[in-house]
């Protein structure tokens, strides 16, 4: 792992007291994205003012600049909300669906997560970007700049109100396995089967925190090896409608070895979208 200037470097202890450390995003990576988030912002006014504009001109039965005025105060009234719900929308619904990440965000890797390094809730990226809000049309964005000087984790105005923090976007390793064949980790046959029909199911960051807990497993106690397992594993297993038995449910070893399954399938997916490499001539 590269090294990371203290100044940088963002420490969680988890329950199991295991230290996960993470790389705070630079103020040049938060600015760039905030750049390519306003130019996809910008476009997608320009959408939604034309779709406005072209309501607009039906209702009032004519075309041309004048739909809108037609309208009066209740014209301005709709490009105000309007512009207020594409803009929440795009931050939030990004958020969501991106793991953390905007289209911007995504292109310089970084992305939001909670303070305990946790992915981001729906209602910590609503009231993060509903101050967003009030950041770029109160002071284009100078609150922002001075609390990101004078805050210890470069925190916006946001990310304290919302407990998150913005760091590296860390690209997901495949940790080391002995096999390439999932049946051969030792899960029951419908297990495997389970995982490989639902491991689209599992996100960046499960996967992760799955592969850097399969990759330091030897290093680290037994006890919370095994508690970490448990603890991750369990609710995968719903998800994917796997069926514990008493017997598998005692088990400590098996959970691991299905955070071992996932972590393999994962990897393999991800290895079959990317294709196949071209060999070089």
């Amino acid at each position: 792992m590269a090294h990371i200037a203290p100044e940088d470097q963002m420490v969680i202890e988890s329950p199991e007291q295991v230290e996960v450390v993470m790389e705070l995003a630079g103020l040049g990576s938060r600015f760039a994205a905030a750049l390519l988030d306003t130019m996809c912002l910008a476009a997608l006014m320009v959408l939604a003012g034309l779709l406005l504009w072209g309501m607009a001109a039906l209702v009032a039965h004519s075309g041309g600049s004048g739909a809108l005025a037609s309208l009066g105060g209740l014209g301005l009234a709709l490009a105000i909300a309007l512009g207020f719900g594409v803009f929440l929308a795009y931050y939030i619904v990004c958020e969501m669906r991106l793991n953390g990440q905007t289209p911007g965000k995504r292109v310089v890797g970084i992305r939001v997560v909670r303070d305990n390094g946790q992915p981001v809730r729906l209602l910590d990226s609503a009231l993060r970007n509903l101050i967003r809000f009030f950041e770029a049309t109160a002071g284009a964005y100078s609150l922002t700049f001075i609390c990101l000087l004078v805050t210890a984790r470069r925190k916006r105005l946001g990310d304290l109100a919302a407990g998150t923090i913005v760091v590296r976007a860390t690209s997901p390793q495949a940790p080391a396995l002995l096999t390439t064949d999932l049946s051969a980790i030792g899960l029951p046959p419908e297990w495997c089967t389970a995982i490989e029909e639902n491991v689209g199911e599992v996100s960046q960051q499960e996967y992760e925190f799955i592969g850097n807990l399969v990759e330091r497993a030897s290093r680290l106690p037994y006890q919370v090896v095994t508690r970490m397992a448990v603890d991750t594993a369990w609710p995968l297993m719903q998800r994917m409608g796997i069926l514990v038995t008493p017997e598998q449910m005692v088990s400590p070893t098996l959970y691991y070895r299905f955070l071992q399954g996932v972590a393999l399938a994962y990897a393999q997916r991800s290895s079959r979208a990317q294709g196949p490499s071209t060999p070089n001539h």
